[in-house]
């Protein structure tokens, strides 16, 4: 029983503007991070978990 609330729990969807107004807190990581790591979404809601994903496969990713 506790596997699914703790499944529930990580579901919860955020809107992106309040993930992104609470990035540091949240995610550990500065605005330009956020942004940039989110710059090909729309607007809608997410979970943190996909985030941040979306952050650290953007943190890798190489400068062009």
């Amino acid at each position: 029983m506790a596997t699914k609330v703790k499944a529930e729990q990580a579901a919860v969807k955020y809107p992106l503007e309040s993930l992104r107004n609470n990035c540091r807190a949240v995610f550990g990581v500065s605005l330009v991070t956020f942004v940039g790591a989110t710059a090909d979404l729309p607007d809608g809601e997410y979970t943190k978990e996909e985030i941040q994903s979306r952050i650290d496969a953007w943190r890798v990713k190489e400068a062009k």
